[in-house]
């Protein structure tokens, strides 16, 4: 997140002074193409909340190569079992951390990670 921040201060920096320049001899065409790609590379930086659900999921589940491949299909494995029914345990759908084997319905983990 630190680097997050500092790249984005330094973007602010460049807008600072690309909207003070004085463009009557520049064309700014290729300093805003410059920025907006800049901009482009940062957003793609930013997790999705899809990808935060995931990675919160992560604290939970252990990987499980027989029923899914990615944290992203063991959600979806639980989000469809939510569908049906949500107050089977987790571990019948997903492989838990043994930490906290049984302790969470499938609701109650989707709940856990703000889903």
């Amino acid at each position: 997140m630190k680097n997050l921040k500092e790249e984005l201060t330094q973007f602010q920096e460049m807008l600072r002074t690309n909207a003070s320049a004085d463009w009557s001899e520049n064309d700014p065409k290729t300093e805003f193409s410059v920025l907006s790609e800049k901009l482009q590379t940062i957003i793609k930086t930013i997790p999705s909340e899809r990808q935060e659900t995931c990675n919160r999921l992560e604290d939970f589940i252990c990987e499980d190569e027989d029923r899914y491949a990615t944290t992203e299909e063991a959600l979806q494995l639980l989000e469809k079992q939510a569908d049906i029914d949500g107050s089977v345990m987790a571990d019948d759908i997903v492989l838990m951390w043994e930490k906290v084997e049984y302790e969470f319905t499938v609701d109650q983990l989707l709940e856990q990670i703000n889903l």
